[in-house]
């Protein structure tokens, strides 16, 4: 007997979730180095010091939040991955609430668009373009696509976790008493283990 489709679906799902956290983490560290870079030529064409502090820290401040949020959604995620292969019913809610809990702290991550810091105050052309440039230009379309399919993918891991077949592999006993498919895999791992030389 092979593992439920619905878990090993669920369980791929959740490492493509983990894939997307890496890349929000590398993306805004990508993002924060050019905002710090940027940040030099708002004081070139006559930004205030103090205003370029200011942007820099709420936007730095930003980033650092998007930052520890995707590393503590990729870290629930992990435990997720790590858990839900195994046949046993409290592998299941584990991997469904680490699922859950990314997915909150992913919208949570959202909230905090570093973005908002690139309008301009009155100032002349430079002055905008400047501020425009404080985020690489790509930036806020990754972080919004990136955060749906995040969303989507936990969202449709946490479907197959729910699904029958995924429930009779979590079940340790059939509801007609026979072994479940969870319990028959491990006992035929067991024996071989048992076996081996």
């Amino acid at each position: 007997m092979n593992r439920s489709s619905s878990v090993q679906r669920a369980f791929v799902l959740l490492i493509g979730s983990a894939v997307v956290a890496v890349l929000s983490v590398l993306c805004a560290v990508i993002a924060m180095a050019h905002m710090h870079g940027a940040a030099r030529t708002l004081a070139e064409v006559g930004v205030p010091a103090r205003d370029v502090d200011d942007v820099r820290s709420q936007m730095g401040g930003a980033l650092t939040d998007i930052i520890g949020g995707s590393i503590v959604a990729g870290l629930c995620v992990a435990v997720g991955i790590l858990v839900v292969r195994r046949p046993k019913k409290s592998a299941r809610l584990i991997a469904l609430g680490a699922a859950v809990v990314a997915i909150f702290v992913t919208f949570v991550t959202l909230s905090e668009s570093p973005e908002t810091y690139t309008s301009a105050p009155d100032g002349s052309a430079a002055v905008r373009a400047a501020y425009e440039n404080l985020l690489p230009s790509w930036y806020p379309y990754f972080i919004s696509v990136s955060t749906a399919i995040a969303a989507i993918v936990l969202i449709a891991a946490i479907v197959f976790l729910f699904r029958t077949d995924a429930g009779e592999y979590y079940r340790p006993v059939a509801a007609n008493g026979q072994e479940s498919l969870g319990k028959h895999l491990l006992r035929q791992r067991r024996e071989r283990d048992s076996s081996a030389p």
